[in-house]
């Protein structure tokens, strides 16, 4: 049986497009206007809390999928409310 594993391309690539790749083009932006370092500063001060919540949301969104998977179903007609919590 194959082993669920998170899928690092979406964390990757959620990583690239949010936060990498606008990062570099502010640095460009500032060097070929020669702002340096306003739009950069405006950027990442922008960029950062948001790449901080797709990222972790994407990780989330990951960990769901392989709780999913590996978790056995509920029996029918039981609730998670009727199971103890562990101690």
């Amino acid at each position: 049986m194959r082993q669920p594993r998170i899928d690092l391309r979406k964390l990757t690539q959620t990583f690239l497009v949010v936060l990498f790749l606008p990062t570099v083009a502010a640095i460009a932006l500032d060097l070929w206007l020669d702002m340096l370092p306003f739009v950069t500063l405006i950027v990442i001060l922008v960029l950062f809390p948001l790449a901080t919540f797709l990222i972790s949301r994407t990780a989330l969104q990951e960990l769901d999928r392989i709780i999913q998977e590996v978790a056995p179903p509920l029996p029918e007609g039981e609730s998670e409310a009727e199971f103890p919590e562990p101690s």
